[in-house]
């Protein structure tokens, strides 16, 4: 999920210099196209192109750092949350348990204070309850 995030996050950056970009050039992105052809799908190539125009080389840009490799260890750990996500909720659970389960993250939280210790209600959409007692699932209301 992380990877996707900062994909996205590096595509939506491109797009906003790409626009940054089209702004000052002295040829439009269509221009680019047109003067690129068949190759104008490759929008590195319609950058570059658009750079040129401003008289800017791309070995001028700064060089983004590749991605460092996940370790074994990283990778299971990850397939190991994966899977949890998959799963519901068992009584006994500890709250980072749940969060880490399929019902994840609930709408609203209200906690309690008594002799016993701190009682929690999680609510979720669909009239759908858990109940904690000192941090471990008690109760399921679905």
């Amino acid at each position: 999920m992380k990877a996707l995030k900062i994909s996205l996050v590096s595509i939506f950056i491109a797009a906003i210099c790409t626009f940054a970009i089209t702004a000052h050039a002295e040829k439009s992105v269509d221009d680019c196209e047109k003067e690129l052809g068949s190759r104008a799908s490759n929008r590195k190539l319609v950058s570059t192109c658009l750079l040129e125009s401003m008289g800017i080389k791309e070995d001028q840009l700064p060089k983004a750092k590749p991605a460092k490799p996940l370790t074994p260890e990283q990778i299971a750990e990850r397939a190991a949350k994966a899977e949890k996500r998959k799963q519901g909720v068992r009584i006994g659970m500890t709250e980072q348990d749940v969060l880490d389960s399929s019902w994840g993250r609930p709408v609203r939280v209200r906690n309690t204070t008594n002799a016993r210790g701190i009682q929690s209600q999680w609510i979720y959409e669909g009239q759908n309850y858990l109940y904690f007692e000192n941090g471990k699932l008690t109760t399921v209301q679905n």
